[in-house]
């Protein structure tokens, strides 16, 4: 970086500085874009063909800054192109179109500990706590520190979410190197749960197939009640789909919201064998939020 760029940035720093510590200041986009054109240009690496930078950003706000926004919409692509054209600017060499993720998450590490991502991880956040306990680091729970998080505005909202979450479960089943292998406590806990949830949509449909085919075969009347029960479960599930013919059958939201749930999980297992797991997440619509348009 020449010297008047380096003023420029000095200037930049000199002037956000002050207004960002103001009381109920407001973040702006255009902040943002100047702290992640300042990221780029100190962690630019030198490469064979020249300087290279990074691809993927995190910008980390807090909760309040998080739900403003999120409002806004379209910002974390046009945070990306942002991103795209300062690095084009000053020459440096690009591997992948960068992606920028905003997140209010209540998560913090100490600054020497951090270390880059492996190569399109989707769960950051639990790698990093895997990551911790693999360096016998602590990982510590704070129960003072609170984050409020709206459910999904609707049933296809939450399989979207749930869907990219499962292709991340995936990703670390099939990742045994991630694992906190010398803690056993983060081990039980990663395994009963996250990892034995991945198996649940495969047994429900290989319990069901298998009543059906007893039934068939002249089971007794257990294997036909059975058969009956789960048909039964996922008939008030369809009804939970239909919207509002659920608030008229009790437990048909909880029945739909766990049929999503499962499939989700399965189709995230196809996400992750066709290589469609990246580390971008297209946000979904929360309940608090306002209906675009």
């Amino acid at each position: 970086m020449g010297p008047l760029a380096a003023l420029e940035r000095f200037l930049e720093r000199l002037f956000e500085r002050p207004a960002a510590r103001l009381p109920g200041a407001r973040l702006e986009p255009v902040t943002i874009v100047r702290r992640l054109e300042r990221a780029i240009d100190q962690e630019r690496r030198a490469g064979p063909d020249g300087l290279v930078t990074p691809t993927r950003l995190t910008v980390a706000v807090c909760p309040s800054d998080a739900a403003a926004l999120a409002a806004l919409g379209g910002l974390e692509a046009d945070l990306a192109e942002a991103a795209l054209a300062h690095a084009r600017r000053r020459g440096y060499r690009i591997p992948e179109r960068p992606t920028v993720a905003v997140v209010g998450e209540i998560l913090a590490i100490r600054s020497e500990l951090f270390e880059a991502f492996p190569d399109r991880v989707v769960c950051d956040d639990v790698y990093l706590c895997m990551r911790m306990l693999a360096m016998r680091r602590r990982v510590v729970f704070v129960p003072e520190a609170v984050s409020v998080e709206s459910a999904s505005a609707t049933l296809a909202d939450e399989f979207a979410r749930r869907r990219k979450i499962a292709s991340a479960r995936w990703q670390l089943l099939f990742h045994p190197q991630w694992w906190p292998w010398r803690n056993s406590l983060a081990m039980f806990e990663l395994v009963s749960h996250k990892l034995l949830r991945l198996p649940v949509p495969f047994l429900l449909a290989a319990a069901f197939l298998l009543a059906l085919a007893a039934v068939l075969r002249g089971g007794g009347p257990l294997i036909a009640a059975c058969l009956a029960a789960q048909a039964f479960a996922y008939l008030v599930a369809i009804v939970g789909l239909l919207g509002r013919a659920a608030s008229r059958l009790p437990g048909a939201s909880a029945a739909a919201y766990f049929v999503v749930g499962n499939l989700a999980n399965a189709v995230g297992l196809l996400d992750f064998a066709r290589g469609r797991v990246t580390p971008l997440w297209n946000r979904v619509r929360r309940s608090d939020m306002p209906s675009p348009g």
